[in-house]
């Protein structure tokens, strides 16, 4: 019973802030500047001290069972910033009855009880098979982690009992293995572990207080540190329109070999997600090459977790929502309506249909949640209505053109729910195609915009049973804008500022609320005109080439657009080419309404939809 033998040498990790990714979204973000002053970011730094020896940490010869074997390594903080650490144990490989860690039928770390004591506490006692790969915190006798400041030390002792019950079987076996210290911030969350990885073996391992499990096929045998960090905030923007739940950083210690396979399994709370986001919704990014990478397979909601694709490297990855479309209004084939324009009351959805010569030129409402089912509808007869508003007081504006050879517009005003006719205003001879309410203190405004002659309109709409052009507004009433010609939707800012789509003539335009400036945007077709969080959404009428333009409200620059080939979860087929996207309306949670005017033909017939997005970010 001779010639055993343990072996662990220790190495110490230097891990400088920034150096492995650990956490530096969530840990370096606060920033100062402040003239003829220094300012540097701290370092971690991790180093054995004293006489700790650098290799052979534990080398323990001969041993026989009975015996009892007891070394300690110190390790100390050399650098700027408090730290807390882990102590990992793994194997450096083993080959029965050679080198290794067992003999002909024994594996050496079953029969080694190990006692692991750190800061006065005993953090681990069982065999060291049982140890290895484990995380172990440097911690009190409670269990707590403890802080090492900068210029100091800790003990971590480790006592080896060679087990009294272990047979001949185990004669002449070894082991060796290798202690990890890894150094990290005081705050940081991150979970750590150790693997080894088989070539071409597919291995799971799990980081249950990140909620990240993974099926990893490494390309070659590799040992590595594997670490996961769940955070809430990146400074990287995500892909445009996209909402954010949580993001992951997950790195290696060493770089994971060519062909290696990793399919990670992330786990999510129904409850902590936005308001509106659907568990079916949810998508995994990875952010590689400089951008942001879908690598979504399947959602799976039984079990709360996303499901990637293989990806073979590590970096940041991000759970979140992009925006997803659904069709809340669907005509029949056998409806000749035309779809053009939409308005969200308090608990109601006004849509307007223009197009139909056997009457049902109608205002719709609708709920605004699932399934959107029609309430009631108001019929117009003849009247198309073009523009619908909607105030706080919950009246409910129509802008008409009367019809059937005659030129006339006409403004209806209706109570919330289209059961009362309220007021008339009967308007001149162009056809009126935009409207907007503006409140101002007590005082209500209704803006109408004319096709035909570039103009905006301001009526007085504070007392219905009076209503009156507002000649405060422009010139008597009326704005005619530089460079308009057929105005359609319109919106009006909280400070006044005006913003007014013109189809035909190809621009957005900008109006001061004094209406001292005015600045134009060239764009394809636009048609209506919506505002969200400092941004403005404009649709275009552009057949297949339909889509959502997204500018910034303040300067008309473009952040982006809504590409109409992923709405509905389909590719955008229109089977005649002249209409698309009319009227646009967003509501305080986020959910854009849009006007699909679709004109599908469809063995003679029309159809159109109403689609709602989830929420934007």
């Amino acid at each position: 019973m001779n010639n055993k033998k343990l072996t662990l040498a220790v190495i110490a990790v230097l891990l400088v802030a920034g150096l492995m990714g650990i956490g530096i979204m969530a840990w370096f973000t606060s920033q100062k500047s402040i003239d003829n002053n220094l300012f540097q970011a701290g370092t971690l730094v991790i180093e054995l001290a004293g006489d700790t020896p650098a290799e052979a940490l534990l080398s323990f010869d001969n041993m026989q069972p009975g015996d009892v074997e007891e070394a300690t390594a110190t390790i100390k903080n050399s650098g700027t910033l408090d730290f807390k650490f882990y102590a990992i144990i793994t194997e450096d490989g083993h080959v029965p009855g050679n080198d290794g860690a067992g003999s002909a039928d024994g594996y050496l770390p079953d029969v080694l009880d190990v006692t692991v004591t750190m800061q006065g506490g005993k953090v681990y006692e069982g065999p060291l098979s049982a140890l290895l790969n484990q995380v172990l915190v440097y911690a009190d006798a409670n269990g707590d982690p403890v802080t090492v400041a900068p210029e100091q030390t800790a003990d971590i002792n480790i006592k080896v009992l060679f087990n009294e019950a272990a047979g001949n079987e185990y004669q002449n076996a070894s082991f060796t293995g290798t202690i990890t210290f890894i150094a990290t911030q005081v705050g940081n969350p991150a979970e750590w572990q150790s693997f080894t990885f088989e070539k071409d073996k597919e291995t799971e391992v799990g980081f249950d207080t990140q909620g990240v499990d993974m099926k990893f096929t490494s390309g070659e045998n590799i040992n590595t540190v594997i670490s996961v960090e769940k955070y809430v905030f990146n400074p990287t923007p995500p892909p445009f329109a996209t909402a954010p739940v949580f993001y992951l950083d997950i790195n290696s210690s060493e770089p994971l070999p060519p062909g290696t396979s990793v399919i990670l399994m992330v786990s999510y709370d129904p409850a902590e997600l936005p308001a509106g986001i659907n568990e079916d919704e949810l998508r995994l990014y990875h952010y590689t090459g400089g951008t942001w990478v879908d690598i979504t397979d399947y959602v799976d909601t039984a079990n709360k977790k996303i499901v990637s694709v293989p990806v073979s490297s590590f970096s940041t990855f991000m759970v979140a929502s992009p925006l997803i479309w659904s069709t809340a209004v669907n005509q029949d084939s056998n409806f000749t309506y035309s779809l053009r324009s939409v308005a969200l009351g308090n608990n109601s959805v006004y849509i307007g249909y223009i197009q139909s010569s056997s009457g049902g030129r109608d205002v719709h409402r609708h709920s605004p949640e699932a399934p959107y089912e029609l309430i009631n509808a108001r019929g117009t007869s003849f009247e198309q209505p073009k523009a619908i508003a909607v105030d706080d007081r919950g009246y409910v504006y129509t802008v008409n053109r009367e019809g059937y050879g005659s030129n006339r517009s006409i403004i209806k005003v209706y109570s919330d729910d289209l059961s009362d006719a309220i007021a008339t205003v009967v308007l001149g001879t162009y056809e009126y195609g935009g409207a907007a309410i503006y409140r101002s203190g007590s005082q209500y405004y209704l803006y109408v915009t004319s096709e035909g002659n570039g103009t905006i309109y301001r009526f007085n709409v504070t007392n219905l049973d009076n209503i009156f052009i507002d000649t405060s507004f422009g010139s008597y009433g009326s704005f005619m804008v530089p460079g308009g010609s057929n105005l359609r939707g319109i919106t009006v800012d909280s400070d006044g500022t005006i913003f007014v789509a013109d189809r035909n003539g190809g621009k957005v335009f900008r109006i001061n609320a004094d209406l001292t400036q005015t600045t134009p945007v060239a764009m394809t077709r636009p048609m209506d005109v919506a505002l969200y969080k400092g941004r403005a959404y404009v649709t275009s009428y552009n057949g297949v080439n339909s889509l959502i333009r997204v500018f910034d409200k303040t300067d008309m620059s473009v952040v982006g657009d809504l590409n109409i080939a992923t709405l509905d979860g389909a590719p955008y087929v229109r089977e005649y080419n002249a209409e698309g996207l009319s009227g646009i309306a967003i509501g305080a949670d986020g959910r854009i309404w849009v006007c699909d005017q679709c004109y599908r033909r469809n063995g003679g017939n029309y159809s159109d939809r109403l689609l709602v997005s989830s929420p934007l970010p």
